[in-house]
């Protein structure tokens, strides 16, 4: 199924669909709070449809279903490098949208690193240990105390990707 997905721009209705995504993942998220449907607005107004913003999102497209909201945030054009933001419907597009994101983001935008930070909260912690693990030229960095969630503060794992591993 995988070799079916493809980045597609972002839509309004694309958005506020992912929200709901979103939403049910907070203990995976920087902000550990909901958003509603006005702030997705106002996202999508301020940063996928703004060209100068520092971020990129796409939408990813299996045929004719929207499964994922992914995107390169906190992007530094001088220094190269970007920060992974993946949202999908179900965990299994979740391999295939880091593909296409890491595609876009070395071979489109020519950045040289992508990085994301895992939380020891995430119930994606397998999945980004998986990447780390699978790809060659990965780092890791262990942060402590990175994110407060339910009344208890958890570390978090910073990984890079680096163009040149990128096959």
């Amino acid at each position: 199924m995988m070799d079916n997905l493809e980045l597609r721009p972002l839509s309004l209705d694309d958005v506020l669909r992912a929200n709901a995504w979103r939403n049910k993942q907070l203990a995976m998220l920087r902000t550990s709070r909901p958003l509603t449907t006005e702030q997705q607005m106002e996202f999508y107004q301020r940063v996928v449809c703004d060209r100068s913003a520092s971020a990129r999102f796409w939408g990813v497209w299996c045929g004719v279903e929207f499964i994922g909201l992914v995107g390169i945030e906190n992007i530094q054009w001088e220094n190269r490098i970007g920060e992974i933001s993946l949202i999908t419907d179900l965990p299994q597009h979740q391999e295939g949208a880091l593909r296409l994101i890491l595609n876009a983001g070395f071979n489109s935008l020519n950045l040289r690193n992508l990085y994301t930070e895992v939380y020891d909260c995430s119930p994606r912690q397998k999945f980004w240990f998986d990447q780390f693990n699978n790809y060659n030229g990965a780092t890791l960095a262990r942060l402590p105390e990175r994110k407060f969630y339910n009344g208890y503060y958890y570390d978090g794992q910073y990984i890079n990707f680096n163009r040149e591993a990128f096959a």
